[in-house]
């Protein structure tokens, strides 16, 4: 009893500190990137010389990328996210988000309710980036109009599936190497991300009949 109260006692010291970074990185961090954004939009605007709108241009786009990461790390640090639910949601969001005015239509199938599991900040930090990997390849390579994201959790285990109607490709192909270059180190990324958190990573294929990769990540029960 008493090493389990040591135990819950780090935990929550370690979840407070968590809080309170990403707190800081939400409130001085984002604050300061938004404000650089607005100026450079209203300098851009403002400003004659087409050399200069560029250059202005890129620093905007440029801390609105930045301003997107922060977002990122922040849901990743904040211990209020570690839960099954707020993952499927951010995952969802931002699937949905990040199809907008791309002209390929997004599908979500969410369950309406999920298993009240603990989700580590590694866990779901690694199962973003692999699901985000998936969507940039989709964009890149594929040539698709229609994506669909599908979540369930059944057995302890929770299944991410991104689905696209584009060009595919044959799997000799991938197995001898021959995609192009950021293509198959996608694909390395998105496995390793997934196995280094015991997860698996499955990826099926056929030339002009779209492509869907699997993710299965194994869900710890909440410790009694």
């Amino acid at each position: 009893m008493k090493r389990r109260l040591q135990r819950l006692e780090r935990e929550r010291a370690l979840d407070q500190e968590r809080t309170r970074i990403a707190q800081d990185l939400h409130d001085e961090m984002g604050a300061k990137l938004c404000r650089i954004s607005f100026l450079s939009e209203h300098a851009r605007r403002a400003v004659a010389p087409d050399e200069l709108r560029e250059q202005i241009q890129s620093i905007s786009d440029d801390s609105r990328e930045v301003l997107h990461s922060l977002d990122e790390i922040v849901w990743a640090v904040n211990p209020q996210n570690d839960t099954l639910e707020q993952a499927a949601s951010y995952l969802a969001q931002y699937a949905q988000e990040y199809f907008q005015m791309t002209g390929v239509e997004c599908e979500l199938s969410v369950p309406a309710q999920l298993p009240p599991e603990p989700l580590s900040s590694q866990l779901r930090h690694h199962l973003f980036l692999a699901v985000r990997e998936a969507l940039a390849n989709i964009l890149k390579h594929a040539g698709a109009t229609r994506v669909t994201v599908s979540m369930a959790c059944a057995d302890g285990v929770f299944e991410v599936v991104v689905a696209d109607n584009g060009r595919g490709f044959d799997a000799p192909a991938r197995a001898a190497g021959s995609l192009a270059g950021d293509s198959q180190d996608g694909i390395r990324n998105m496995q390793r991300r997934i196995t280094d958190v015991g997860g698996r990573c499955a990826i099926e294929s056929e030339s002009g009949r779209g492509t869907t990769v699997r993710f299965s990540l194994p869900i710890p029960h909440a410790p009694k």
